[in-house]
Formats: structure tokens, C-alpha cells, sequence
């Protein structure tokens, strides 16, 4: 675990003693809503690192030379399926 500061000013400590100070139910919103509010900013994150990583695909896939298209072409040595 992460060492903290010593400070009156440490957010960590303030929003932990007030949460101390909450009786049961109050806890368990406060846990649910803190969790929820986690996640939704976990898929906001990821969300924006795949839109960043599409928009960089797309922009090589344009500044790349264009492929030689070649036909299909049937089994080695005339066999057949």
C-alpha cells in the first residue's frame, strides 16, 4: 500500500474519517456509489483508448502505400479439394 502524508490536507484521510463517521446503510450507499462512479470512469478510459487506438489504425492504414491486389488462386499443383 502507498505511503500517505501526514497532512491535514490529505483528501484520502478527510474522506476516510468522515466515512468513519457514518452509520451502516450510509457506509454501504457510500461504497456502492463510489464503486459504481469507479467503474463508469474505468469504461470512460477504455472507451477513449480504443476510439484513440481505431483513429491511429485508420490514419496509418491511409498514409500506407495501397496493397497490390492479387486473384485467388486454386491448390499447389493442379490438385483439387
Amino acid at each position: 500500500m502507498a505511503t500517505r502524508k501526514k497532512s491535514s490536507a490529505d483528501p484520502y484521510r478527510e474522506v476516510k474519517k468522515m466515512f468513519e463517521k457514518l452509520d451502516l446503510p450510509q457506509k454501504g450507499a457510500f461504497v456502492i456509489e463510489a464503486f459504481f462512479t469507479a467503474l463508469a470512469e474505468a469504461f470512460e478510459e477504455a472507451g477513449e483508448a480504443i476510439a484513440r487506438a481505431i483513429e491511429e489504425e485508420f490514419e496509418a492504414s491511409r498514409e500506407a502505400p495501397p496493397r497490390k491486389k492479387t486473384q485467388a488462386q486454386g491448390p499447389p499443383n493442379g490438385t483439387s479439394k
